[in-house]
């Protein structure tokens, strides 16, 4: 049992051969990875004097949800991942939101409210194939948050939806554009070629003949001993 465990364990800690990203992969990520953080840091300094959600962002509503961090993470790193096809954007943030706001008009804010919403959102999302991972850290921030509360049903198209659909999802489309059309990768490991060397002739034992057998010796008379 613990020899299974600590196999599975150490399969998934190897790599499995997974191609390692190239150059442009890493540059076009690091460039949406910065650039929409940077947005939404330039967005939040300005933000309470918007109109209309300026106010809300008066009362303590902060911009920089943490559930931008996860989209983030998806958009620019893995782009190809189930998660972030449009679908699962719109319909994953609109189950996540109306499940816990409906949850929270019926039974308030509490450690049931908050676990019965985190249940119910994800049957739902596989229920209609939109598993939205950043839709859980939404459920947490509104029960957990005043200011998301005071929102009530604003909550399910600002600031979350609104600002995907504004900044993150040009931010990666034109990041996965760049990602398929520029790219380029280290370059690869000099090999040095090998030393000619001139082939020596192979070794020839020395095989010494063996001489031929002596003819027997006849015997010779011995003089005889008077």
């Amino acid at each position: 049992m613990v020899s299974a465990l600590l196999s599975y364990i150490g399969s998934k800690l190897r790599n499995n051969g997974k191609a390692r990203a190239s150059a442009s992969d890493l540059l076009w990520s690091f460039c949406g990875m910065f650039a929409a953080v940077m947005a939404l840091g330039i967005m939040n300094l300005h933000v309470r004097s918007w109109p209309v959600v300026g106010e809300w962002h008066q009362q303590g509503l902060g911009l920089l949800l943490g559930s931008f961090g996860t989209l983030c993470v998806l958009i620019f790193g893995r782009p190809e991942a189930e998660a972030v096809r449009v679908w699962n954007l719109l319909a994953g943030h609109v189950i996540a939101t109306a499940t816990v706001l409906t949850l929270l008009h019926v039974l308030g804010p509490s450690v049931f409210s908050r676990s019965l919403a985190m249940a119910a959102m994800i049957t739902a999302m596989l229920a209609t194939d939109s598993v939205h991972p950043p839709g859980g850290a939404l459920v947490l921030m509104a029960v957990d948050s005043a200011a998301i509360q005071r929102m009530d049903w604003w909550f399910m198209l600002y600031p979350s939806l609104a600002v995907t659909i504004a900044v993150l999802l040009p931010l990666g489309i034109a990041v996965n554009w760049l990602k398929r059309n520029v790219k380029f990768d280290f370059p690869a490991d000099a090999t040095s070629a090998p030393t000619s060397t001139s082939a020596s002739p192979p070794l020839v034992p020395l095989v010494m003949p063996t001489p031929p057998p002596s003819p027997p010796s006849t015997p010779g008379l011995r003089p005889k001993l008077a």
